[in-house]
């Protein structure tokens, strides 16, 4: 086959957009772990600098993986495997594995004190935030030892009281303003099935995430003999906390029953969650040092298998970003190949049309053209 173009083509157009939904989060340095759609020309990631970002309208498709680490993507976008350097999504089959993206040394922009993000944590485990009028927060928790400590750490960091319930069955806090500030860091005003990590937690360095860690787990955490394991009733929480745990080294599988999710980490990174994160709760603490994890006769090696691949059938904003040699970029928690473009030798662009406004937009432009000579600018006044 063959393609025409007349008189002339779209340069935009002719990118392969190799890219990915909007939410799919990208380490930034000195920003932290950030949503595709937030990154900005002239950010640094660990493999390289953004040089454009550019907003797509593509097909969706879903990868997902033996261990529950899922993507939406498109088509088009490519991997890093086992045994190829790269695939596309959709020649992605079951035999091939994934390079998972561990970020365990990789620093974030600290702004919150660790007592405050293990406060926060217990906060999602426990609490129902969902009044917008008074701002109050409950937290269903009939511990002692974990309720006075909330009770103290809030208090100091927000200023206000936190009371018992009188019948001694969970604390509760009323504070607009203080309700309003943790809106602010991605606390959204939402029940248990739609409950989230808020966004401040993926700005933290790796001690910040896992104290919003400890806290979760003192709430809803349990040891068996061999793991730890979460439970929540949120699907998108369990996603987080699984890819959360990867930010810090920690391998972990996530799977779905029929009312719930669950996230548990097991024989081969059961050593490192108790470095990161741990129990605060001594019964907790003490039991964790009890248990005894199965030997791990498969391990992953950084990897983890396909299980499906498939098309959604629907058409959703996608993200392009185009990086520095050697143009590999962690997207989620799997390792792909950024966007380049197709370079023409002459280009002709209108600055005049509200298409180029964004900087990012004018780079993808401008960059398509090999020499200055076959570059010709329209839309001027000048």
């Amino acid at each position: 086959g063959w393609v025409e173009y007349m008189p002339l083509r779209v340069a935009y157009a002719t990118t392969v957009h190799k890219c990915v939904a909007g939410e799919t989060r990208i380490p930034v340095v000195g920003r932290g772990y950030l949503p595709i759609a937030d990154l900005s020309p002239y950010d640094m990631t660990p493999y390289g600098q953004v040089q454009a970002v550019a907003r797509t309208e593509q097909q969706a498709w879903r990868i997902t993986t033996a261990r529950g680490y899922s993507v939406v993507c498109s088509a088009e976008h490519r991997w890093r495997t086992r045994e190829y350097p790269l695939v596309e999504t959709q020649d992605l089959t079951p035999n091939d594995d994934l390079l998972l993206h561990s970020g365990v040394p990789f620093p974030g922009r600290p702004e919150v004190a660790e007592n405050t993000l293990w406060w926060l944590g217990l906060t999602v485990g426990d609490g129902c935030y969902t009044d917008r009028k008074e701002g109050q927060i409950h937290l269903a928790c009939m511990d002692r030892e974990l309720g006075d400590r909330y009770k103290e750490i809030g208090e100091v960091a927000f200023s206000i009281a936190i009371a018992w319930r009188k019948d001694r069955r969970g604390l509760y806090l009323t504070s607009k303003g203080t309700r309003d500030k943790l809106a602010g860091w991605g606390l959204d005003y939402v029940k248990g099935p739609h409950k989230r990590v808020p966004r401040c937690v993926w700005t933290e360095g790796p001690q910040g995430r896992g104290a919003f860690l400890r806290g979760l787990f003192d709430a809803d955490g349990y040891i068996g003999r061999n793991r730890v394991v979460l439970t929540t009733a949120s699907e998108k929480m369990s996603e987080d906390v699984q890819e959360l745990f990867l930010t810090l080294g920690i391998i972990s599988t996530r799977r779905h029953f029929p009312n719930y999710w669950q996230v548990y980490v097991g024989a081969e990174s059961l050593d490192i969650f108790a470095y990161w994160v741990g129990f605060w709760k001594a019964d907790k603490a003490l039991q964790m040092t009890r248990a005894r994890p199965n030997r791990v006769l498969r391990p992953s090696l950084g990897y983890d298998r396909v299980v499906s691949v498939v098309p959604l059938g629907i058409t959703v904003p996608m993200y392009d970003v185009e990086i520095t040699a050697p143009h590999l970029l962690p997207f989620g928690p799997f390792l792909g190949h950024n966007s380049q473009g197709l370079s023409l030798d002459a280009v002709q662009i209108n600055i005049g049309d509200p298409f180029f406004k964004t900087p990012g937009m004018i780079y993808v432009a401008l960059s398509r053209c090999r020499t200055v000579e076959g570059l010709r600018i329209v839309g001027t006044t000048a």
